[in-house]
């Protein structure tokens, strides 16, 4: 038994360093995405669709005011598959951001956005589900522009505990209404959550590993062509080790760009935590802009009449005003506002 799980765990770590090898080009061959019961949640139902793909199939509307059968009594569609389950939140549950990143950093982006997201949110790591997925990238300025999602954990863990007494069973993923990609629940990564082995490729590319491994038998009875291998390795050896030269320097790079960034505009974080320290528990932020001195900040309040006086008392803005008259949010009944002010910088 011992043997069996050992070897386990031996072929999974040996599958992840072949599939890191592969360009991401064939990583979509050799891997494929698991399907996903997709639950959105409204005020006081939940709409759950299967995700074989990209496709959502509806599944049926439950009331959050009665227990769920839809994992007790699963429909044919799903019987018996194995599958993820997706809770997919309202937009003003989550906070959406877009930023742009050194092309360097894409391979290990989510590391990286972990590593910044008490710079680029409210939150740290530990207090947040949080995501991230490329938009566009611009090969001439070397730069992707990321969507990066992030959802308030307390909040969050709310969700999914009061899920769970209603018959949910383990959620695996979150995301917010427009978000292009999902944060993992728990210790897993994003990779092991959102993929499967796909075996028909894989099972090519083992027999091509095989086949390469046992090609060395046959050179000693060439020694030239052993002679010309050996010269080829070499060469190839030089190559890759000028190609980690030039990712040292790039990823040196990156992080140069970002200390220069936190160093030329550290205003935009000192805005953030102020204003999460400074508005009423009734309120939340949509979206925060800052161009220069020129704030925006958009959201939602049970009282944004009386923000415009609570901002004002503050020493870091002044000329503060709405942007746009104060309208009433048919989801939540809270007022929906957006203000403009400008920031004091301290000399």
């Amino acid at each position: 038994m011992m043997l069996t799980s050992n070897l386990k765990h031996v072929m999974q770590w040996w599958g992840s360093g072949l599939l890191k090898g592969l360009p991401s080009s064939l990583r979509r061959l050799v891997r494929s995405e698991r399907p996903r019961v997709v639950l959105q949640l409204h005020q006081q139902a939940l709409e759950a669709f299967w995700k074989p793909d990209q496709k959502l199939i509806p599944l049926g509307t439950y009331s959050l005011n009665a227990p769920i059968d839809l994992f007790s009594k699963p429909p044919k569609i799903i019987k018996g598959k194995k599958y993820l389950i997706e809770v997919q939140l309202p937009t003003k549950q989550g906070l959406l951001l877009e930023q742009r990143f050194p092309e360097a950093i894409q391979e290990n982006l989510r590391q990286v956005i972990g590593y910044q997201l008490d710079r680029l949110s409210p939150f740290s790591p530990e207090r947040a589900y949080y995501s991230a997925e490329p938009l566009t990238h611009d090969r001439k300025t070397k730069e992707i522009n990321v969507n990066v999602q992030v959802i308030p954990k307390h909040s969050a863990d709310r969700i999914i505990q009061q899920l769970k007494e209603l018959g949910i069973p383990e959620v695996h993923l979150l995301s917010v209404t427009g978000s292009a990609s999902a944060a993992p629940v728990g210790q897993m990564s994003a990779t092991d959550l959102n993929q499967g082995w796909s075996w028909v490729p894989l099972g090519f590319m083992v027999t091509a590993l095989v086949l390469s491994l046992a090609a060395p038998i046959a050179y000693q009875y060439r020694r030239v062509e052993q002679i010309e291998t050996a010269l080829a390795q070499v060469r190839q050896h030089s190559a890759e080790q000028l190609q980690v030269r030039e990712q040292l320097n790039a990823a040196q790079e990156a992080m140069s760009f970002l200390t220069e960034r936190r160093r030329t505009s550290p205003v935009a974080l000192d805005v953030a935590e102020h204003l999460s320290q400074l508005l009423p528990n009734h309120t939340w932020l949509e979206r925060l802009t800052l161009e220069g001195n020129a704030l925006s900040i958009k959201g939602e309040s049970s009282a944004a009449l009386d923000l415009i006086d609570l901002l004002e008392g503050s020493p870091m803005l002044s000329q503060v005003k709405f942007k746009a008259p104060v309208t009433r949010s048919k989801d939540s009944n809270n007022d929906k506002f957006q203000i403009q002010a400008q920031v004091e910088v301290k000399s």
